[in-house]
């Protein structure tokens, strides 16, 4: 059952996908869903298979193949089953963060539902566990070794099988195995089915499409003329290196903060890659393929300053857009460049100038990032890629206004409109007329041309004057102007580490104050488990609310730790900062679910109003809450994404529900109240918990400081896994 609990992610994962190409009218949404079910039957089988494999004989089941492949066959639809459940819970909840939130839920009303009521019988006998436990427990007890003759006479049945089954409620029929096994693939294709409606009627949650208001757009251009007459005067300080030329006073029109033009040059610049397989399988014998080969070249602000100085400096002084929009998905675009601004100008700007600029939309928004911390070069990777031809002007014009304060500004544009070629400075050569001009580019400079001309244009350029002239400018640019000393920061981070603890957490906290999906959700689940059954104060709470924490808390990190990648790079702040921020948000939420669950719980089931007893039961169950958020966070960090993360989280949670057994809790512990054991006499609460179940009160400082070792012993593997493991594919 547990192992269909990965279906949740996998499914969710595929959705957007799916959504784009049914509404494309490429297949119906059963074409989607019927090789996923297909696919998944083989696997079951042999998960199946392998658990049988291991456990069967071992934990001493009826010796007889043919039980032993009747519980094989059990397992195999039980699987089968939860597969196509948590597919459905997908398809309906459309969500990462919500999907395995309802799923826990189900887990924990086919589970440790008990004492129903005769008026809801009904539910006893539509839960598909309960044929999955049937055809476990009558495949096992109607054996022969379980026919000896029923010694007690107030259970009617004629062996102690039977007797078995009986006290614990299940069926007494073998015919009832085969009625399990059928009602779970029933169950099966009734879940297989509500998958495909789901897929053909909902639609996802959210869109993410980049949109332009028009209303907005308007009402700017109507204004354009008066603001480009009537521009805000802001008092400018000096640069360090001053601003020469007749567009001086133009590029600090508007500018808050001082910064020093500076050019880039290069020369000679050779890249690799690793051979691709599908060269090496064609004959290829070079372990890696040269990209780049002796690349030289030299890039200008308006003014001229060298780049000269320690590589770890390169960071602070420029930026890179890149070509995907990478942010947090629940903050403002304000509070994503007041972020950006916090964490990377220096010290002695203060809180007024670092919060002037306000953008709008999203690939307006990844230059803006980079723009609030004031660099002196910026590299953009396609930031006209996924937008239309409007968009994409209105995104130039921002580029272009960029370039226009004196900023070196370098762009990288595939198949760009003429509109947009046109708004750079300088065209190569003459393309004619009615090209695209970079189809023109790859045309003409392919090497299908140059074996049609006979020519090597690399030979051609490096013996033309254009190449002498600007190997000239890259020997220029690269010699540093007399009296200019090397670029130098003090630290490698603009701001100290616990300004940089208190901006990660911040922002957090703004990202998680926005997502009610992800903190709504859990917190009615969590009174649900309160009100649910007696069972919650115990097993479920640890358990069910511990692994609803731990799903959910995945997607989550696993988005932050993309944005993580791109801050990092840009010299935001460190790994341990956004570690140690991440932690503290999850658990002063974790801290407000455990005290809202904690107090519902104790009212409804009379525990001893003793301070004591509630605040070790409160420091459990938080602690218990946490690890297990921290292990869900671990898990994401040590794999390249959640899906995978959740998939061995399904693995370890299993694990950890055998070995733990049915959890009492140590609140219990310390009650002299006397209590009646049949064949013992009277004890107290505390002697029966020691004698009975080996729960000792003295131990319990001894499980406190395991509740807090646990804690540091993930909260350690994820900075770790933060800290030096990168999964990013470039």
């Amino acid at each position: 059952m547990f192992n269909g609990v990965s279906e949740l992610m996998l499914t969710t994962q595929r959705l957007p996908v799916f959504y784009k190409e049914r509404d494309s009218l490429l297949y119906p949404a059963w074409a989607f869903a019927l090789p996923i079910w297909v696919l998944r039957v083989p696997i079951s089988f042999g998960e199946s298979l392998i658990w049988i494999s291991l456990t069967y004989y071992t934990i001493g089941f009826a010796p007889s193949v043919d039980r032993y492949f009747k519980q094989f066959l059990a397992f195999v639809c039980i699987n089968q089953m939860a597969q196509g459940l948590f597919r459905s819970i997908a398809a309906v909840a459309r969500s990462v963060v919500i999907a395995p939130v309802i799923g826990m839920f189900t887990l924990l009303v086919v589970f440790v539902l008990d004492d129903i009521q005769p008026w809801l019988i009904w539910g006893y006998y539509i839960s598909p566990m309960m044929y999955g436990q049937n055809a476990i427990v009558i495949n096992e007890f109607l054996h022969e070794r379980w026919s000896d003759p029923n010694p007690d006479p107030r259970i009617l049945e004629a062996t102690i099988g039977k007797a078995i089954l009986k006290v614990r409620g299940m069926f007494v029929e073998n015919k009832w195995y085969w009625i399990s096994i059928g009602a779970l693939i029933g169950f099966t294709m009734i879940y297989n089915i509500c998958f495909v409606i789901a897929l053909t009627y909902l639609d996802p949650l959210e869109d993410s499409k980049s949109i332009i208001l028009d209303d907005n757009q308007n009402k700017r251009s109507s204004k354009t003329s008066e603001f480009n007459s009537s521009s805000i005067e802001i008092t400018t300080i000096t640069s360090c290196t001053p601003m020469e030329g007749p567009d001086e006073e133009s590029r600090k029109k508007g500018m808050v903060l001082p910064f020093q033009p500076l050019s880039l040059a290069f020369k000679n610049v050779n890249y690799y890659v690793d051979m691709p397989a599908e060269m090496k399988s064609q004959g290829v014998e070079e372990e890696r393929l040269q990209l780049l080969h002796n690349v030289s070249g030299a890039f200008r602000p308006g003014v001229l300053t060298a780049l000269v100085g320690n590589q770890r400096t390169f960071a602070r002084i420029s930026g890179y857009c890149e070509q995907n929009d990478i942010h947090s998905p629940r903050i403002t675009v304000y509070e994503s460049l007041l972020h950006s601004a916090w964490m990377r100008l220096s010290k002695n700007v203060n809180k007024q100038d670092r919060m002037v600029v306000l953008f709008e939309q999203r690939k307006r928004l990844t230059i803006a990032v980079e723009l609030v911390a004031n660099p002196s070069i910026i590299f953009m990777d396609e930031p006209t890629s996924g937008l239309d031809a409007r968009a994409a002007a209105i995104v130039m014009r921002t580029v272009r206004n960029t370039v226009d304060t004196g900023r070196t500004v370098v762009c990288t544009i595939h198949q760009p409109s003429i509109d947009i070629f046109e708004s750079f400075d300088e065209v190569s050569s003459h393309i004619q007329e009615g090209t695209n001009p970079a189809t023109w580019m790859l045309d003409v400079s392919s090497s299908a041309v140059e074996s049609h001309l006979d020519v090597d244009f690399a030979e051609i350029y490096s013996h033309s004057e254009l190449y002498k002239r600007n190997q000239e400018l890259i020997e220029e640019l690269s010699t540093p102007s007399p009296g200019s000393n090397d670029l130098y920061f003090p630290t490698q981070y603009a701001q100290d580490f616990l300004t940089q603890c208190r901006a990660c957490f911040m922002k957090l906290h703004r990202s998680y104050w926005q997502n009610p999906s992800y903190n709504v959700t859990r917190f009615f689940l969590t009174i649900i488990f309160d009100v649910f059954n007696l069972l919650g104060a115990t097993y479920s709470a640890v358990m069910f609310l511990g692994g609803s924490t731990c799903s959910a808390v995945m997607p989550i990190v696993s988005i932050e730790r993309t944005i993580l990648y791109r801050e990092r790079a840009a010299g935001m702040y460190s790994e341990m900062a956004f570690a140690i921020a991440q932690v503290s948000i999850e658990a002063t939420y974790v801290a407000i679910q455990t005290f809202v669950y904690c107090v519902i719980l104790f009212l409804m089931i009379g525990y001893p109003w003793h301070l004591a007893n509630f605040l070790w039961y409160y420091f459990f169950i938080c602690m218990s809450f946490i690890y297990f958020a921290l292990y869900g966070m671990m898990l994401v960090a040590l794999t390249p994404g959640y899906q995978i993360a959740a998939i061995t989280m399904s693995f370890f949670l299993t694990t950890w529900n055998i070995f733990s057994g049915f959890i009492i809790l140590r609140t219990l512990g310390n009650i002299e109240s006397l209590v009646e054991v049949p064949g013992q006499g009277s004890m107290s609460v505390k002697q029966f918990l020691k004698q009975s179940f080996g729960f000792d009160y003295d131990f319990l400082v001894a499980v406190a400081a395991a509740h807090i070792g646990f804690v540091f012993l993930f909260l350690f593997v994820f900075a770790y896994g933060i800290r030096f493991l990168n999964f990013q594919r470039r």
